[in-house]
């Protein structure tokens, strides 16, 4: 796998002039939280002869319009990232349009909260286990992501997400240009440790960055691109994006969730509160089984182990001289 994940910028001419095909997997538009439009994605792509993915937070509008806009020779993958109820970020990647349409419909407008970009009502296993009825590859976006609270990982390390979502989860995106170099490299090693197919994507929320990481193989169709996916035969290449270059889309980010203001504190909050709530209740738990397995050991009249250990030295200790 060392070998299929390069940090580098990729130079998409070259990949081309050795008959791949690179495509960025993880990009956002002007139906998500920024502003970029899908008729300046399509151009530049189509420019540059890569393709390309748009996964939209919670949204599929620019698909739609970026179906309408490609020409037949450039290969796009209808996506969506979606934020689940426990803040964990996931792509899904359709092999066609109609399917992605249903999915959404189905699974996702209905759940969205106030504020679209913000966690559904649904969780990480309940978005991955109806997926299962589509075909489409599952990525886990940018699973060692910071803060905690939007780490797959992490969410995996406190038994918020139930382990048995990763069976059903084809990749992991390893390299995401917004992420730091030491998250990416987490997230290879996660991919390592479950044997998983990888992606990977800039997370663009601008135009400039599109482009700077992705995901490519030997393949004309969107058909054959996602297949190499799913069967391993598929490298990635691509780097982070500098600590000025992340301030631009930070403004754009602001600027789009202060028009959902008032829900978007509503939900941190009753958030907040609610891990503080679980957190107590595992504290108070803890305590209890504490207390009770003090109170068994008096009533069989147990020694503590310290007590067992001390009593063993002193013997020992006793018989030396």
């Amino acid at each position: 796998m060392d070998r299929k994940v390069v940090f580098k910028r990729p130079n998409i001419k070259r990949l081309n002039e050795k008959g791949f095909c690179f495509a960025d997997m993880h990009i956002h538009t002007e139906y998500s939280d920024t502003t970029t439009k899908v008729k300046d994605i399509v151009k530049k792509v189509e420019k540059h002869k890569m393709g390309f993915a748009i996964s939209d937070h919670n949204e599929i509008g620019g698909c739609i319009e970026a179906a309408k806009r490609i020409n037949k020779d450039t290969i796009f993958i209808p996506g969506i990232e979606i934020t689940t109820k426990e803040l964990c970020h996931i792509l899904i990647y359709f092999y066609n349009l109609t399917e992605l349409k249903e999915y959404f419909t189905k699974n996702v407008r209905g759940n969205r909260y106030a504020n679209p970009y913000m966690p559904i009502t649904l969780t990480t296993e309940e978005i991955v286990e109806r997926s299962k009825d589509y075909n489409c590859i599952v990525s886990c976006a940018h699973p060692c992501a910071l803060p905690k609270r939007y780490s797959f990982v992490h969410k995996l390390k406190t038994n918020e997400i139930n382990h048995k979502v990763l069976k059903n989860i084809n990749a992991v995106e390893v390299i995401c240009s917004h992420n730091l170099r030491k998250m990416n490299e987490n997230a290879i090693k996660m991919c390592k440790n479950l044997e998983k197919s990888f992606t990977a994507g800039s997370d663009s929320h601008t135009l400039g960055s599109i482009g700077i990481a992705g995901t490519y193989s030997v393949a004309s169709t969107r058909e054959e691109f996602l297949n190499n996916i799913r069967n391993k035969k598929n490298y990635v290449v691509g780097k982070e994006i500098t600590i000025p270059s992340r301030v631009f889309p930070l403004v754009k980010l602001a600027n789009e969730h202060l028009k959902y203001f008032g829900p978007t504190m509503k939900f941190q909050y009753e958030f907040t509160m609610k891990s503080m709530a679980n957190t107590n209740a595992k504290i108070k738990d803890g305590i209890q089984k504490f207390n009770e397995k003090r109170r068994l050991k008096k009533i069989n009249g147990e020694k503590g182990l310290v007590s067992k250990q001390f009593l063993k030295i002193k013997d020992r200790f006793g018989k030396n001289r």
